[in-house]
């Protein structure tokens, strides 16, 4: 009986040491939530140091985002003095554990080549692995590698098939992506219209790709009733996220297509779309320069910006050049 007793009590304790070992995991669980979380909100109020903080302690914790996190910091440099190597480091112990964005974010190091040697077929190995488990962006990715066949043999039924898989989640670029294969009828029936509708449903997910499309699916009624209003106002809209569009805006100025002309905007619009490295901005500066429009008619001030854009590695300027030095 006194036998018997000894085993229940040492049972009892065994027990309770396994609870209380639990228990402490649970909390040192909780806890490296909790600091993954801090380090989000530091890092929305882009205080990138305190957020690398509470990311690293939650990674030593074993917190697969804390290492994801740190990992992304240290790719972009934010918080930390950027290191492809820590953020491979970083990003490699969160993707052993079937970590979707990390697996992803490692992809990308192997397309930019970033603390590894470029490698499109390394990418499309880890896009796949993520997209498989349903991140949406790397659906997208490896939709990519497919279409074009970078990395991966080309398949456009499996581009279809992971664009929509990503699109079905409300991702932009995917939504896009669809949209562009209906539009040029690549590996679908070629259908203007269902190419605007995706079209839109991307621009209401943020894409700038989108709005410009939408925009020139308007200003040539193509899917569209023609409107040289709306091509304005979607081509405002994607100026308003990239500076996607800036030319076109400067074309529908001068000539007053859907706006009130404006050579003054017209100008405006192609020096922006030039800052922006648009460099046919500068052709259409020097265009009006050249015609006399909204500015004092000048060849010299032409010939300027024409060279502009041919030093800066803008070819098709040269035939301007040559053009007006012919006329001379």
């Amino acid at each position: 009986m006194k036998k018997a007793l000894q085993k229940w009590i040492s049972l009892l304790l065994s027990v309770l040491l396994v609870f209380s070992v639990l228990s402490g995991m649970a909390e040192e669980t909780d806890e490296a939530q909790a600091w993954v979380e801090q380090g989000i909100e530091a890092c929305r109020e882009e205080d990138y140091e305190t957020g690398l903080q509470y990311f690293r302690k939650a990674a030593e914790q074993g917190n697969v985002k804390g290492m994801y996190y740190t990992g992304r910091l240290y790719m972009q440099g934010r918080g930390v003095e950027q290191s492809d190597e820590k953020a491979l480091e970083y990003l490699q112990k969160a993707a052993d554990q079937d970590d979707p964005q990390a697996l992803y974010a490692i992809g990308t190091l192997y397309v930019l080549g970033m603390g590894v040697d470029e490698s499109p077929e390394k990418a499309a190995e880890y896009f796949l692995k993520s997209a498989d488990l349903g991140y949406a962006d790397a659906q997208t990715a490896i939709g990519r590698s497919y279409h074009s066949g970078n990395g991966v043999e080309r398949s456009k039924e499996k581009a279809f098939q992971y664009y929509q898989a990503a699109a079905d989640q409300g991702n932009a670029s995917a939504l896009y992506e669809l949209g562009y294969m209906y539009m040029y009828g690549d590996y679908v029936e070629e259908s203007p219209e269902k190419a605007v509708e995706y079209y839109r449903q991307a621009a209401e997910h943020g894409s700038d790709f989108a709005y410009y499309s939408l925009a020139e699916c308007y200003e040539e009624g193509n899917g569209v009733e023609q409107s040289w209003e709306k091509a304005a106002e979607y081509y405002q809209m994607s100026v308003s996220l990239s500076g996607l569009g800036l030319e076109k805006l400067g074309y529908l100025y001068e000539n007053g297509f859907g706006v009130e002309q404006s050579y003054d905007k017209a100008l405006e619009y192609y020096q922006q779309a030039a800052d922006w490295g648009m460099l046919s901005g500068l052709i259409s500066i020097g265009r009006m320069y050249e015609n006399g429009l909204g500015v004092e008619q000048s060849v010299e001030k032409a010939l300027e910006y024409y060279q502009q854009a041919l030093d800066a590695g803008y070819t098709l300027a040269q035939d301007e050049l040559d053009r007006l030095n012919k006329a001379d």
